[in-house]
Order: C-alpha cells, then sequence, then structure tokens
C-alpha cells in the first residue's frame, strides 16, 4: 500500500513539473490574489480528478490481459514522455483586482477539473491504477503529488519562475516517463 502511494506520489509530481497546471496556478494566483482560496479549489479538483481516473483505470485493468496491460500502460508512459517533452507555452495575463475567496474558489476548482481532463496527469493516474494494487491510494498519492508540486507555485509566483528551470524540469520529466513505460514494458507490468 505505501509502495503505490509513493510511486503515484512521485510519478504524478514529476508529471506536474513545468506542465501547464503550474501556468495555470501563477496565472490564477495573481489574478484573484486569494492564496487559501486558490490552494483549495485547486486540491478539491484535484482530488476529484485523480479519483475518476483511478477508477477508471482500476476497471480498465479488470478487462485487459496483464500482458496487453503492460504494453498499454507502458505505451501511454512513453507517449507521456514524448507529450512533456514537445511541452506547451502559456503567456500569463495581467493580475485582476481580487475577488472574493468563495468566487475564488469555485473559479479555481472549476478550471482545474476542466483543465485535467485529459491530462498527462490524469492519464499517469488511470495507468498507475490499472497497474498497482490499490486504486483509492494511487488517487491520493496522485493529489498529493500533484499538491506538493502546484501548491508552492502558488506563493512563489512570477519572482522565481524562469523559463531554462522550467525546460529542465520539462526535459527531465520527460526522460523519466520514457525510462519508466519501457521499464513496464519490459518488466510486463508494475504489480
Amino acid at each position: 500500500m505505501i509502495e503505490a502511494l509513493l510511486i503515484s506520489l512521485a510519478t504524478v509530481g514529476v508529471a506536474e513539473l513545468g506542465d501547464k497546471t503550474q501556468l495555470l496556478v501563477l496565472m490564477l494566483a495573481r489574478r484573484f490574489r486569494r492564496p487559501v482560496a486558490v490552494g483549495l479549489g485547486l486540491v478539491a479538483a484535484l482530488a476529484l480528478s485523480n479519483l475518476v481516473a483511478a477508477l477508471f483505470g482500476r476497471w480498465i485493468d479488470s478487462l485487459l490481459p496483464d500482458a496487453l496491460l503492460a504494453w498499454l500502460v507502458g505505451g501511454l508512459f512513453v507517449a507521456i514522455g514524448v507529450w512533456t517533452a514537445l511541452g506547451d507555452e502559456d503567456d500569463d495575463d495581467d493580475a485582476a483586482p481580487p475577488v472574493s475567496g468563495r468566487r475564488a474558489f469555485a473559479s479555481v476548482f472549476g478550471v482545474f477539473l476542466l483543465a485535467e481532463l485529459g491530462d498527462k496527469s490524469q492519464l499517469t493516474t488511470v495507468g498507475l491504477s490499472a497497474s498497482l494494487a490499490d486504486w483509492w491510494v494511487v488517487a491520493l498519492g496522485a493529489t498529493l503529488g500533484a499538491a506538493l508540486v502546484n501548491l508552492p507555485v502558488i506563493w512563489i509566483g512570477h519572482a522565481m519562475q524562469s523559463r531554462r528551470l522550467a525546460s529542465a524540469f520539462r526535459w527531465g520529466g520527460a526522460g523519466l516517463f520514457v525510462v519508466i513505460g519501457v521499464a513496464v514494458i519490459l518488466a510486463g507490468g508494475l504489480g
């Protein structure tokens, strides 16, 4: 159980490094100027998104033979590595006047719930849940990993943002996903 938690926490945490989620966190934290509301909205959306992804992964695991699942999950990780390497650049908007904490929470929750649909971290959670026991532990680990990587961005803000550092994280994460994908394919599964 602890192994599934740590694997999902680390893998999803790496998937989030330099991801559009971090850029979105920067933008929304700056726009709403409500760090607690932005953080709570982010974590609530991540928890719901990862719960759905883990349940979907568990369902897929029940349908497919282990060998085919290993190829699919390994291929998914390799594809996520390529996706990460290609990256995407988003621009940050100018700051707007502050809004209420409830409005900031609701806005952030809705934006992140939609932004995570089909995101590489959500697909990672699906793959991990299909490969590891205890889908709920995978959901918890994925949520903690994403939160640990994204919550500090709210307070760090633009002062610590560096395109060179983001690029290094993106390429490092891409390489890690390709290595994980190949290892899963060679080993025939994670669990």
